[in-house]
């Protein structure tokens, strides 16, 4: 699902809502509802017995069983959100990661954190295992699950036909001349740790 110059989303994550929110700061909704391009739902705890957030498409069938729509306008469908951005200039990296990465940093905290890191000179495979390491939790016990899901981050240059150290540098120079949104001097907080 891609094409030159454009990056294809797919995902269970709610739609942006512009293409640039998509890219740098998707749209973060409230356990309890999804949002889909056609509708959203709202679920009492009831309805979803709190597993809504571990739900998967495939499967889960106790929330598809509505007889009287179609397997597109299920409460969980298999039928992924595509959304595509057009690579312009301005974008540096593309982020991709899974939900632990998610539950624990904002879209825009987890670009903050990639700037600065290149920024710093980190490789981007030290970005993302330094990002890993922020959203661990602090101890498993505290009962809250955020932070001790599965992690997986991968950070991808967009080159635009630069050096790998050209685009480095390109990218340096940018957050030190606040080009862009401005890039924070340290590294977020992840949501278990703010406080």
């Amino acid at each position: 699902m891609w094409s030159f110059g454009t990056f294809t989303f797919t995902g269970p994550r709610p739609p942006p809502r512009s293409e640039r929110d998509c890219f740098l700061c998707p749209q973060q909704l409230p356990n309890g509802t999804i949002r889909s391009q056609s509708r959203t739902h709202e679920f009492q705890p009831s309805h979803s017995s709190g597993n809504l957030a571990l739900a998967r498409a495939l499967g889960d069938f106790e929330y598809q069983k509505n007889a009287n729509v179609s397997a597109e306008d299920q409460v969980i469908t298999a039928n992924p959100e595509v959304i595509e951005h057009k690579i312009t200039e301005e974008d540096e990296f593309l982020i991709i990661a899974c939900d632990g990465i998610w539950d624990c940093l904002t879209s825009q905290q987890c670009v903050d954190a990639v700037r600065l890191l290149i920024s710093e000179g980190k490789e981007l495979s030290e970005v993302a295992e330094i990002i890993c390491e922020l959203c661990l939790a602090p101890d498993t016990e505290s009962g809250a699950g955020i932070g001790c899901d599965n992690m997986t981050m991968l950070v991808v240059a967009i080159l635009h036909g630069r050096t790998k150290d050209d685009w480095r540098e390109w990218v340096t120079q940018r957050v030190k001349n606040r080009v862009g949104h401005p890039t924070p001097e340290t590294l977020p907080q992840s949501i278990h740790r703010a406080g």
